[in-house]
C-alpha cells in the first residue's frame, strides 16, 4: 500500500479517528466502522442480520473524488446506509453522488432506497437490474455494459463481468489510481473455508472468471473481498483454490 501523505494523515484525523479502538478505524453506530485503504479510499464494514445467515459482516468501498465521492456497493440496510451518506458528508466533505452495485443480494445493495431517497445516482450491471425486478427490489437507473470506464466525480473506475460466478450478475470494481480492486461477492477472503452460499453459484464459469480477474488486473495492491479481510493478489489465488477444491468434491461423489 502507498504510504500515506500528511494530508491524507490530516483527513484521517479530522474525520474522527483519534481514540477509536483501531487509531484507524472509526465507529459510526450500528455496526458499521470506516478505515482508509489508501490515500483515496476507504473501507466500510459493517456486520447485519440477514435473513436465512444470521448476522453477516460485509465490506463496500467508497472512493474519494476531490469534492464529492463514489460509494461501491452498501450495508445490508437503509439505516447503515444513511451513515456512511452522513459520515462521507459531514467528516470528509465529499458527499457520496454515485452508487455502484456488484449485484442484486442485499449485502450488497440494501441500501439502494436511502440512496435513491437523496438522489445519489445508481449504477448495476443490466443482469442485476432485471434480478432485483424480478425479486421485487427497488431498481438501479443506469445499466452497465460488461465492461465500463466510469469518471464519477472526479473517480475513475472499470467495472468489470467475469462472468456467473458467486452469482449470475457478479461485477469487479477496479480503481485504478489507487489499485484497489473491489472484488464484492466474486472474491472470498483468506479466512474463507468454503464458497459460502451455495444457491446461485456456478463453479466452472466462478474458475474460469477468476482467471481472467487475475489477468486482467495483476497490478492490484488490495483486493477487497465481499466479505472478511482485506488483502492482496493472494485473495484471488485461494478462490481458485476454493472452487477448484469443490470440482474435486463434486467429481468423487459423483464417481461413488
Amino acid at each position: 500500500m502507498r504510504n500515506l501523505s500528511w494530508a491524507f494523515l490530516g483527513l484521517v484525523l479530522s474525520a474522527g479517528c483519534v481514540g477509536a479502538q483501531n487509531p484507524a478505524d472509526t465507529d459510526l453506530g450500528h455496526d458499521v466502522h470506516v478505515r482508509p485503504l489508501t490515500e483515496h479510499t476507504w473501507l466500510v464494514s459493517s456486520v447485519s442480520n440477514i435473513e436465512s445467515f444470521g448476522d453477516v459482516q460485509s465490506n463496500a468501498v467508497l472512493a474519494v473524488g476531490p469534492r464529492e465521492s463514489v460509494l461501491v456497493d452498501t450495508p445490508a440496510t437503509n439505516e447503515q446506509t444513511a451513515l456512511v451518506l452522513d459520515w462521507a458528508e459531514q467528516q470528509l466533505h465529499r458527499p457520496v453522488r454515485h452508487l455502484v452495485m456488484t449485484h442484486w443480494h442485499q449485502d450488497r445493495m440494501g441500501g439502494i432506497d436511502i440512496a435513491l431517497k437523496r438522489q445519489v445516482a445508481t449504477y448495476a450491471l443490466g443482469k442485476t437490474i432485471e434480478l432485483a425486478r424480478q425479486h421485487g427490489l427497488s431498481l438501479p437507473e443506469h445499466e452497465l455494459r460488461s465492461q465500463d470506464h466510469l469518471a464519477l466525480s472526479g473517480v475513475l473506475l472499470e467495472t468489470y463481468y467475469p462472468g456467473h460466478g458467486h452469482t449470475a450478475d457478479n461485477i469487479v470494481v477496479w480503481i485504478g489510481l489507487d489499485h484497489v480492486l473491489d472484488g464484492g461477492c466474486f472474491v472470498k477472503s483468506m479466512n474463507a473455508r468454503t464458497l459460502g452460499n451455495l444457491a446461485e453459484i456456478n463453479v466452472p464459469l466462478w474458475s474460469k472468471g477468476v482467471a481472467s480477474v487475475r489477468r486482467r488486473y495483476p497490478g492490484a495492491g488490495i483486493v477487497v473481498p465481499g466479505h472478511g479481510d482485506v488483502g492482496g493478489l493472494e485473495l484471488l489465488q485461494h478462490t481458485a483454490e476454493l472452487l477448484a477444491q469443490s470440482e474435486n468434491e463434486k467429481a468423487v461423489k459423483s464417481s461413488k
